[in-house]
């Protein structure tokens, strides 16, 4: 029997959403986020990446709606449908 010590990191206030809905062009980090019945291209500064999570530093808020599934054929002021 024995015992593991377990680091957990928690910090309140950071914004973090899915590393698989940063989408990386020339450089530049951007999400998607459904705005109206449409998908916005957000430019975002990203901070630590986790395998699971990416924190966000600038460029949304909490609470935005982020498209995580099927970005990859996205075009920004596409119609969507929220499931």
């Amino acid at each position: 029997n024995g015992s593991v010590d377990i680091e957990i990191e928690s910090v309140d206030g950071v914004l973090t959403v899915p590393v698989e809905s940063v989408l990386d062009e020339g450089g530049k980090s951007y999400v998607f986020i459904a705005e109206n019945g449409r998908a916005k291209k957000v430019e975002i500064t990203t901070g630590r990446l986790t395998d699971t999570r990416a924190e966000v530093m600038s460029g949304i808020s909490e609470g935005a709606d982020i498209i995580v599934s099927g970005i990859g054929d996205l075009q920004d002021g596409a119609n969507i449908r929220v499931k």
